[in-house]
């Protein structure tokens, strides 16, 4: 299978034309609604978010993940693109998402592996860098650790079986691009692949449902899109999304 088929977009078009969609924690929006008008799209953040020219399918809510302000059974599709780590009661979330969600709906989700050198390196970054969150609740930190194991406990507790689960590897995307060239090229230059695990997607439904697992190996530094296939030039490959040219990690 190949990573693509994990896209939101792709999603989208498998369940069809004139769904209901939650984008949770939407910010701008993590999929271009301008492709999706036969949707009825509502984008829920904790904030206004200035400066979005939205379709007029799309409806903007100011909203709390842990109390949703919409009735039982309202979407086909509730999306939550690396926000559940975010959270502050992850439990409740999934709670409220399962009260939201219709009884065969699809429940996207995509977490960063805690296992992950890229997300151990975010967290004591985010510390540095922002030393009131030490103190006060931090809704940019990663306040929630998930691996694969505690990701299907929680959902299991709510319901949920994961269907297609795709994990792949971490692309430091949170760095500036100047460190994070030097980091990479240091790892390179010492034989570290610090791409090993990652992130985590999984689609989810509400039943007991076998669980595919897939694997993608390779991930652009620049836009963090995961790629099945490369086409190496050197020890460089070319991202064929945003152009972006790639250290290459060998796998192991």
């Amino acid at each position: 299978m190949q990573a693509n088929s994990f896209s939101i977009e792709n999603i989208i078009r498998e369940l069809g034309e004139g769904i209901s969609i939650l984008d949770g924690g939407a910010g701008a929006g993590c999929f271009r609604y301008a492709d999706f008008t036969g949707c009825s799209i509502v984008a829920l953040d904790v904030k206004p978010i200035a400066g979005v020219k939205d379709p007029p399918n799309v409806e903007r809510v100011v909203g709390d993940l842990e109390n949703l302000p919409f009735g039982e059974k309202s979407f086909h599709l509730v999306i939550l693109n690396y926000v559940l780590e975010r959270t502050f009661n992850p439990a409740k979330v999934i709670a409220e998402i399962t009260r939201v969600l219709k009884p065969d709906g699809i429940f996207y989700l995509s977490v960063p592996d805690a296992g992950s050198l890229d997300d151990r390196m975010f967290r004591i970054a985010h510390k540095v860098t922002h030393p009131s969150s030490w103190f006060y609740p931090d809704p940019d930190y990663h306040n929630q650790t998930f691996t694969v194991e505690s990701l299907r406990g929680l959902l299991g507790r709510h319901g949920f079986s994961i269907v297609r689960r795709l994990a792949y590897p971490g692309g430091f995307n949170w760095m500036p691009r100047v460190f994070r060239n030097v980091f990479l090229r240091c790892c390179r230059t010492l034989d570290i692949n610090p791409t090993r695990k990652g992130n985590i997607i999984a689609l989810a439904k509400r039943g007991n449902f076998e669980e595919e697992v897939h694997t993608v190996r390779y991930v652009c530094f620049g836009c963090g899109t995961p790629v099945g296939e490369i086409t190496l030039d050197g020890v460089h490959w070319r991202c064929g999304r945003c152009g972006s040219m790639n250290l290459f990690f060998p796998l192991e």
